[in-house]
């Protein structure tokens, strides 16, 4: 065999092998779904969140939710125009965002290591990186839009962002209770973007506690799940939370506010691509 044809060979077998790593590293789709907001006994096109969890090559997962939450100064800004309003209220909006998106980095046990928060600047539409958050050490860092932030956490407690995605609390519920009606109590290193439309980042030691209510059936359109019901307490002295949650296995299927009565997010498509 001629050396260009062993060189010409060789080259094809690299080529071949590269292109094998590649896909091998490739992330892979585990699921996908949307939850909407049900009020008063009907569903609203208000709050609906799509998300998708992937896969990692090296074990670990990512979420990404994609939402749209209503914002009444956006929405008299896109009926009027923004170049038809008024100077002095142009200068008060010029600083608002719209918060659209929220990318989280998860540990192969679905802890948060990392997220970042995106969004748009509601005169102009232009996209923004509003705050990224991760875990570095013992402290979690935040660098953005309202300047940083940081918080020493060498417990270390549980990176708990404060904001209604039901996928995102999924590990959290898991790892917790195991007793119906007994409390397990957590330690938390709580995230919080407000408020919506000028967000600052605050970050704060909070304790929870998380309670497994007992087995619920539960009626979602046509199709009912049986659940285990959970509900969260999150002590934050600024802003204190209460959820619950309907999980059906490895799917949160509902989640409630306590300061929405009436209200819930709940599951209204979905798609299973591979186990995890």
């Amino acid at each position: 065999m001629s050396l260009l044809r062993i060189v010409c060979a060789l080259s094809a077998l690299v080529l071949g092998l590269g292109s094998a790593v590649g896909q091998s590293q490739q992330r892979e789709k585990v699921s996908e779904g949307q939850y909407q907001k049900y009020r008063e006994g009907k569903l609203t096109a208000e709050g609906n969140q799509s998300w998708i969890l992937w896969h990692m090559p090296d074990g670990r997962y990512e979420l990404e939710d994609h939402f749209h939450l209503g914002n009444p100064a956006a929405e008299f800004a896109a009926a009027v125009g923004s170049r038809n309003l008024a100077p002095q209220l142009r200068q008060e909006m010029a600083g608002e965002m719209l918060q659209t998106e929220v990318d989280v980095k998860l540990s192969v046990d679905l802890k948060i290591e990392s997220l970042t928060v995106k969004g748009t600047r509601l005169l102009d539409g232009k996209a923004v990186e509003l705050e990224t958050c991760s875990k570095a050490g013992q402290q979690i860092r935040c660098k953005g839009q309202s300047g940083g932030a940081k918080l020493n956490n060498d417990g270390p407690d549980e990176f708990f962002y404060s904001f209604p995605f039901p996928m995102l609390s999924l590990g959290l519920i898991q790892r917790g209770a195991t007793q119906v009606g007994v409390p397990v109590t957590l330690k938390l290193a709580v995230m919080e973007l407000v408020p919506f439309d000028h967000p600052r980042v605050k970050l704060s030691h909070c304790r929870g506690l998380l309670t497994l209510a007992g087995e619920e059936q539960i009626q979602l359109g046509d199709r009912p799940y049986t659940t285990n019901k959970y509900i969260l307490e999150v002590d934050s002295k600024a802003d204190p939370l209460k959820l619950t949650f309907w999980l059906n296995k490895k799917l949160v299927v509902a989640m409630t506010e306590e300061t929405f009565p009436g209200e819930r997010l709940q599951l209204v498509e979905y798609k299973k691509f591979s186990d995890f």
